[in-house]
């Protein structure tokens, strides 16, 4: 009787051989959630195993030390060297979190490679996760509210810039930004405002350092008893410049 012998070589499953580089672009203090595609087919060039085996760990090779940024795990920053399983980027468990504190168009990057589950070796081959934070939209005021004074009938009151501001509700902006611009939307029921000398119309825009230099004045009709004359304002902030009232 003949014998066929079969003999099976042990062969080295070898690592991955191919980590790619990912660009993000994020809004501002967004959290974003990676996903397993971010590391393999979103990057460039895309993930490769010689057996074509599943990614099994990313270990992060370099990471800033930037108090700004935060790669986050179950929302524990990362360091430098730490191992993560894809399992925990599959159940989006790796964040990144850019807080209150980060500057315009500042970025944050790190490099990592990656282990396959075949051999649980990580690839001599490193990617690059770079990430762009767009610039905080700066919000216009929050609060400008009512205001009021008194005065003879034969005084003229000059505004002062606590008259727009130290209203009901005070003034107030979520950047703390002064006041840039005063928008009157009507005329008072009598008397009429002037600046600089010069009646102004419904709906003009003033520099807000016209009233803090005292050029913005109300002169009231001659009148021998109590009148309330009303009007409307507006004020835009130096930051947004958007007005509200």
């Amino acid at each position: 009787m003949a014998t066929f012998t079969i003999t099976v070589e042990d062969r080295n499953n070898l690592p991955p051989d191919q980590v790619g580089n990912l660009k993000l672009q994020l809004s501002y203090n967004e959290l974003y959630i990676f996903s397993f595609e971010d590391f393999t087919t979103n990057t460039n060039p895309v993930y490769s195993d010689p057996e074509n085996d599943d990614p099994f760990k990313l270990k992060i090779l370099d990471y800033p030390d930037n108090n700004s940024n935060q790669l986050l795990l179950n929302g524990v920053e990362v360091v430098e060297n730490q191992e993560i399983t894809f399992v925990d980027i599959v159940s989006g468990n790796l964040s990144f979190q850019a807080d209150d504190n980060i500057l315009t168009s500042d970025s944050f990057s790190f490099t990592f490679t990656i282990s396959d589950i075949g051999s649980e070796q990580f690839s001599e081959d490193s990617g690059n996760i770079r990430i762009s934070i767009a610039s905080k939209q700066n919000e216009p005021p929050t609060e400008v509210g009512d205001g009021n004074a008194s005065l003879e009938d034969t005084e003229i009151l000059v505004f002062t810039s606590d008259m727009f501001t130290n209203t009901t509700p005070a003034y107030s902006d979520p950047e703390s930004d002064p006041p840039s611009r005063l928008r009157i939307i009507s005329l008072p029921d009598t008397g009429e405002i002037l600046l600089n000398n010069i009646p102004i119309i419904a709906s003009q825009v003033i520099n807000f350092e016209e009233v803090i230099q005292g050029n913005l004045v109300y002169v009231p009709n001659d009148v021998n008893e109590q009148t309330l004359s009303n009007f409307e304002f507006e004020l835009a902030d130096s930051g947004s410049n958007i007005f509200v009232g």
